[in-house]
């Protein structure tokens, strides 16, 4: 068996067709097909009235819309373009992804928590070196970067800064979904709030 993923290259073929022909077409179907015809069951078939309101909610498909396209449109009176048709399934160029076609990250069912111990173990750790006289950057743990708060904040504006942060990244998941990035993150977030 292979390895290999089945791709599935799917194209809209639209028959198109003004709302008149549409309404003759309609006319010129036989007793049996009419059947098919009724309106919830009660043997009424279609008047001009219900044909008219079905044709106006109708939606015809556009071929510049992504979900659309390939988009082939063809009239009673013209002939199947089969070389265009070809092209679009056996050598269509899938279309990159985007936002709407992704999943979201998954993320650990503890990332919060995670978040929130390594925001506060880099706040402890800053609040420490103001403590025993450390006026330079301070240097975070398994990281190059260093927070650079200058000695007029105290630890309620860092906590402060703390909260808007985890807030921040509550909303914008994506930019934050590894917690390998959060201290450099946290850092640049707190370098540049503190020294404004």
């Amino acid at each position: 068996m292979s390895n290999e993923k089945c791709q599935i290259t799917p194209i809209i073929y639209y028959k198109g067709c003004n709302k008149a022909l549409a309404w003759e077409f309609k006319q010129q179907r036989t007793s049996a097909d009419v059947l098919d015809d009724r309106v919830d069951n009660l043997n009424v078939p279609y008047t001009w009235e219900i044909f008219d309101t079905l044709c106006m909610g109708y939606k015809e498909p556009h071929g510049n819309c992504r979900w659309d396209s390939p988009l082939f449109v063809v009239f009673p009176d013209n002939a199947l373009i089969l070389e265009a048709i070809y092209g679009a399934l056996y050598e269509w160029k899938t279309l990159p992804a985007n936002q709407s076609t992704q999943y979201p990250p998954l993320s650990a069912t503890n990332y919060l928590f995670e978040l929130d111990k390594l925001t506060q173990q880099i706040i402890a750790d800053a609040l420490a070196a103001r403590k025993i006289g450390n006026t330079g950057p301070v240097p975070v743990k398994a990281n190059q970067v260093k927070v650079e708060v200058p000695a007029a904040i105290n630890a309620i504006q860092l906590n402060r800064l703390r909260r808007q942060f985890l807030n921040y990244s509550k909303l914008h998941h994506a930019t934050t979904s590894t917690l390998d990035k959060v201290p450099q993150l946290f850092v640049q977030f707190l370098n540049s709030n503190c020294n404004e």
